[in-house]
């Protein structure tokens, strides 16, 4: 009797210390190594928006190979979206947006609700 005790604690300490591991490559595997960015050099997640001066930038959606922003002024009305592509710039509001990288998320680790991609740009003033 003793003995079927000790077989099912361990075999729960075991299945407890696996779920750890599980968790622990899930983070690992699905952070990204931060670097400083240069100045103006923005990344965007899917569903956030950036301010740069009287600039706001916002990333709507990723496809494969390219993404929608939403762009507002400070100030002013409205806001334009624009759909881009990696090396495209665009010219608006006084500021040249130049886009870097687009990239959709996908995979195993992908959660439900969560971001399922990012856009790197660079702002400069015109």
């Amino acid at each position: 009797m003793k003995k079927k005790k000790t077989t099912k604690k361990t075999a729960i300490i075991v299945a407890i210390i696996i779920v750890v591991v599980i968790l622990i490559c899930w983070g690992y595997l699905s952070s990204k190594n931060i670097t400083p960015d240069a100045p103006g050099t923005i990344t965007l997640s899917q569903g956030t928006q950036a301010r740069f001066e009287t600039l706001f930038i916002g990333l709507s959606s990723v496809d494969s190979n390219s993404a929608w922003l939403s762009i507002h002024k400070d100030g002013q009305e409205g806001s334009s979206q624009k759909q881009v592509v990696v090396g495209d710039t665009l010219s608006i509001y006084g500021y040249n947006i130049e886009i870097q990288s687009v990239n959709k998320s996908s995979g195993f680790f992908t959660k439900p609700g969560s971001s399922q991609g990012n856009v790197k740009l660079i702002i400069n003033k015109q």
